[in-house]
């Protein structure tokens, strides 16, 4: 390419009248790649740590790096801080949580259900939040809710998990549990109200009264006798309530028949997992 015609092309891109074809061809596969990228890297460390325990160190870097990435690469000039900052938390929450719970898994089937959940959640919550990003004013708090539900739940599920796995295996003191596995599970759910329209200032009764619910199930279900999936899915499943209880308050109303339903939906599903459910 002669120096003129890179000229000309530095003062076409410089004044914004890209041809259409040559925008879609570079900004097109974008759309795809880079959350792909990130969910392969994320995906690095289950695997390493399944082929070789003695790599849990550098699977934790590695993990490490691939939030990194997301961060460097979901922020933009003029975006909500706290909204942004509140979406890579929940990512972050995510992908550690599930690691967690990787941990203490032994059977084939369940890790390979739990990679399946990690890869297809992740991957929609980061193409969420592009299409948000674009679609929407960058002042937008983050991606969608129902994306963002998704990993609230898992990570609920999984940190509850963890911490039943935590004081069977480990024996792990009260104080540990909670500064591990409770505290990150209230954040990221003050971090899933915000994201979806809530001030933290303006809403802080009931984010407190949220927290006390979770502290008392956290405390209760972690020391019953049964198997750390369903402590977790309980876990889960009032996480879930909640959020569903303060979405039905954002909106100014309350819609008794979907209110209604989506709590009896959660309500049979918690029934069946507790009945089915292995008892010691």
């Amino acid at each position: 390419m002669s120096f003129q015609s890179w000229l000309k092309q530095e003062r076409l891109l410089s004044s914004g009248k890209v041809p259409f074809f040559s925008w879609f061809v570079s900004r097109r596969p974008r759309a795809w790649l880079e959350p792909a990228v990130l969910t392969a890297l994320a995906l690095v460390p289950f695997g390493a740590v399944w082929w070789q325990p003695f790599l849990l160190s550098y699977a934790i870097l590695i993990l490490g790096l691939a939030v990194s990435l997301t961060a460097w690469w979901t922020w933009e000039r003029g975006a909500s801080f706290l909204g942004w900052l509140a979406w890579l938390f929940m990512l972050t929450l995510y992908w550690s949580s599930s690691f967690l719970f990787w941990l203490f898994l032994e059977t084939t089937l369940v890790r390979i259900f739990l990679l399946v959940a990690v890869v297809a959640v992740a991957w929609w919550y980061l193409v969420d939040w592009r299409q948000h990003r674009y679609a929407l004013s960058v002042s937008q708090r983050g991606g969608g809710q129902l994306s963002s539900v998704a990993v609230g739940f898992i990570s609920a599920l999984a940190l509850g998990s963890a911490a039943q796995g935590l004081i069977v295996f480990l024996d792990a003191p009260l104080w540990l549990l909670l500064l591990g596995c409770y505290l990150p599970l209230v954040l990221s759910f003050i971090s899933l109200v915000y994201i979806n329209g809530w001030s933290v200032r303006q809403a802080w009764i009931y984010y407190l009264t949220s927290a006390a619910v979770l502290l008392q199930v956290f405390i209760v279900s972690t020391w019953w006798p049964t198997s750390l999936y369903a402590v977790g899915f309980v876990m889960a499943t009032v996480y879930a309530a909640l959020g569903l209880a303060l979405r039905q308050e954002a909106q100014g109303f309350i819609n008794r028949r979907s209110f209604s339903r989506e709590l009896l939906i959660l309500a049979v599903a918690l029934s069946v997992v507790l009945a089915t459910a292995p008892w010691y």
